[in-house]
């Protein structure tokens, strides 16, 4: 494994670690559009500001 790819996986795992990251992808997993605000109650105890940070972090 080349040390691209380690910095690629490292900056997955960092994104992944952020809060609600997984219950955001959890949330999307069926590739449905959804609206922010279904998106919202299906992740659940997530502000819109921090909803908003994560969707665009995982782009």
């Amino acid at each position: 494994m080349s040390s691209k790819d380690n910095a690629a996986i490292h900056q997955l795992f960092e994104r992944l670690e952020c809060r609600y990251a997984l219950r955001v992808l959890w949330a999307l997993r069926d590739g449905h559009p959804q609206t922010f605000r279904l998106l919202q109650d299906s992740v659940g105890g997530i502000t819109p500001n921090t909803l908003n940070t994560r969707i665009k972090e995982l782009r």
